[in-house]
Order: C-alpha cells, then sequence, then structure tokens
C-alpha cells in the first residue's frame, strides 16, 4: 500500500500518515509510506491514482488554513477527502550540540511553526536569523548537515531520532492548545452509511451582488446545517474575486444538504464536491 504525505521524513505529515495507517500494521499488507516536496505534487499524484492514500495539512489551530492544499484541490479532479484526522502539535528546538538559547545565531522551521512559536524565538533566541523551509523535517535536516553548532530547528521530536539531534527545549509553542487538522486523501469517495458524525467539504464561488454570501449562510441555517469552517480563497481569476471552502457537519446524502444545494444552486458561478467523512482525532 503507497501511502503518500508532505516530508520529509519526520514531518508532522508523516507522522499523521503514520498514526492513520497504524491499524494496517498488523495486517499481512505493507505500508509503504512515500515522502512528497510539495503539497500540489501530493494532490496530483493521487488524483490519477498513483497513491492509495494521501495525508496533508489544512488547518491549524493557530495559524489558520493551509491554503496550497486547497488550491491544489481546485486544480486538480480525482481527489477526495475520506477522513479528518487531528493531531496535536508540540514544537521542540532541535540542534546536533548542546547551545545556549541566547546564542542561537539561525532557526530553521516551516513559516507556519515560526508563526506559532513567534514569542518563544522573541524572548529566548533574540539573535536568531529565521530561515523558512519547505518542512519542519527539512529545517532538521539542514540542522543535521551544518557545521555551525549554533544553528538550530524548530521540529517534532521524531525528527530529533531520525536526524541524530539533541532536543535543546521541548514544547516551544506559545500555546498548547496547538493542533493540526489533516486529510486523508483517495481517488475514490469514502463508503460509509451516514451519521451525526458525518462532515463534508465543498467550495464554491458566487454571484458577486448584494445579499449573495447572506443568502448562502441563511440557506444552511434553515436546512438545520452547522458550518464548522468557512475560509475565502482568492480565485486566481480577478482581483476582488473569491471562493469559498465550507466545512458541515452533514453527508452528502442527507436530505436536508440535498435541499440546500439545491435551493443553494442559482447562486453558484462555480462548485466542488470534496468529500463526505469523519474524524479521527489524537492525543499526540
Amino acid at each position: 500500500m503507497k501511502i503518500g504525505y508532505l516530508g520529509p521524513a519526520g514531518s508532522f505529515s508523516h507522522l499523521a500518515a503514520i498514526n492513520l495507517h497504524n491499524h494496517l500494521t498488523a495486517s499481512s499488507e505493507e505500508l509503504d509510506f512515500i515522502s512528497f516536496p510539495t503539497i500540489t505534487n501530493l494532490v496530483e499524484t493521487i488524483s490519477v491514482s498513483k497513491l492509495d492514500s494521501a495525508v496533508l495539512p489544512v488547518e491549524n489551530s493557530l495559524a489558520g488554513g493551509v491554503g496550497e492544499t486547497l488550491d491544489a484541490l481546485l486544480k486538480h479532479n480525482g481527489a477526495y477527502v475520506t477522513k479528518e484526522y487531528i493531531l496535536n502539535i508540540e514544537h521542540n528546538l532541535l540542534a546536533k550540540n548542546d547551545v545556549e538559547l541566547s546564542k542561537i545565531s539561525k532557526l530553521l522551521s516551516h513559516p507556519m511553526s515560526f508563526a506559532q512559536c513567534g514569542d518563544f524565538v522573541r524572548v529566548h533566541c533574540p539573535a536568531a536569523e529565521t530561515e523558512p523551509c519547505a518542512s519542519n523535517s527539512q529545517a532538521a535536516i539542514l540542522a543535521s548537515q551544518t557545521a555551525d553548532n549554533t544553528v538550530a530547528a524548530i521540529a517534532p521530536e521524531f525528527c530529533a531520532k531520525l536526524y541524530n539531534l539533541k532536543i535543546i527545549r521541548k514544547a516551544i509553542n506559545d500555546s498548547h492548545n496547538n493542533a493540526t487538522r489533516f486529510w486523508l486523501l483517495k481517488d475514490k469517495p469514502a463508503e460509509f452509511i451516514p451519521d451525526e458524525a458525518s462532515k463534508t467539504s465543498i467550495i464554491f464561488q458566487i454571484v458577486d451582488e448584494p445579499g449573495s454570501l447572506h443568502k448562502i449562510l441563511k440557506a444552511f441555517a434553515d436546512n438545520d446545517i452547522n458550518l464548522s469552517r468557512i475560509e475565502s480563497r482568492p480565485s486566481k481569476n480577478l482581483l476582488g474575486s473569491y471562493l469559498f471552502c465550507v466545512d458541515c457537519n452533514a453527508h452528502r446524502e442527507d436530505q436536508n444538504f440535498i435541499k440546500a444545494m439545491r435551493e443553494l444552486s442559482l447562486f453558484f458561478n462555480y462548485y466542488k464536491w470534496l468529500g463526505s467523512y469523519h474524524i479521527s482525532r489524537s492525543a499526540k
């Protein structure tokens, strides 16, 4: 079974992929975890059925949505959300050798991790230059390869074991209520009996006229559908033109959802169903 994740090895996406598939480790099926350099590349590969599943980040509780995920799902057809996984996030400061925090000259990490650890960095590493990397695990790799003992990375504890780094300081998140939502993608929609735990994600663009967004929200409310998330993204076609990504507590086959979509079709310039699915949650 081929499972894609945003890498390199040791990323939170890698950890989420392992956790989501650990129930299969007892089976005879061999699990092949494959690292991808970008979310776009990952979505493109699952959309042409070259992976059995793909795990990618959608939203962090502190830093917000991952725009590349929605943009990639807009661009490529044939990739469906089949499960949501929530992983509690703990960032750690890693380096090749012990180093005083005040003497760290450079910090490597993903931009979202810098956003989630900004207070710690400002107070404890005031002299450090911050250098963004494609992922936390990429930052750990670079820190392990440097000859400069004053370079450190913000990354998961998992990376310390993989790349022979020391944990200089654990749990440096500004908030410990830090969690990331991941989506498990497959090339076919999830098959399950709809229940109260069902969620559905859609992307749409509405007619640009006064009150159109109000009409959209009202249709969901009138049909007793709770919106758990709504996020706007530039359509990339015209300045001031936006798409909306909505997560709602309903299944695509729910009569209330069907009725709401029928009412809303009059206001949609564009509509895409991303999937109906269940949620899994991890303590770590």
